[in-house]
């Protein structure tokens, strides 16, 4: 679940584009550190984006109030000034980073398995094929 995620700097810049919304109404595209203020026009029944200013992403971040997915559906809000910036709703663009397995305790179990299977195929082998020894070897 990643409602109520709060979003950092950090985790806007990671992100390819997110449209979003300041308090002053104004709109803007967030690529990587850069911010592209834009506006829709209308012409014979069409929309289409007009970028006419650019800025920088750490610039405007303490001024977001809604960021919006590609569907453009709000992800995002901050209440007031001050406060910080939240996801209002599920989505796949801002996620919690859950922490993998950790890679040296699992090398460790794999190198045992190793060992033990080993030394397993060695005891069988000893059984198999010596004369003297009728007993079965368990694991």
């Amino acid at each position: 679940m990643t409602k109520g995620y709060m979003i950092q700097l950090s985790d806007l810049i990671t992100k390819s584009e997110v449209v979003v919304q300041l308090f002053s109404g104004q709109r803007w595209k967030i690529r990587k550190n850069a911010a592209i203020r834009f506006t829709t026009m209308l012409q014979d029944g069409k929309t289409y984006d007009v970028e006419f200013a650019e800025g920088n992403t750490e610039a405007i971040f303490d001024q977001i109030k809604l960021i919006f997915d590609p569907n453009g559906r709000v992800i995002g809000q901050r209440i007031q000034k001050g406060l910080p910036l939240k996801t209002t709703r599920v989505n796949d663009i801002f996620q919690v980073q859950k922490p993998g397995y950790p890679k040296i305790p699992m090398a460790i179990y794999r190198m045992l398995d190793e060992q033990q299977n080993k030394e397993y195929g060695e005891s069988m082998a000893k059984y198999w094929y010596s004369s003297k020894n009728k007993r079965y070897v368990k694991k």
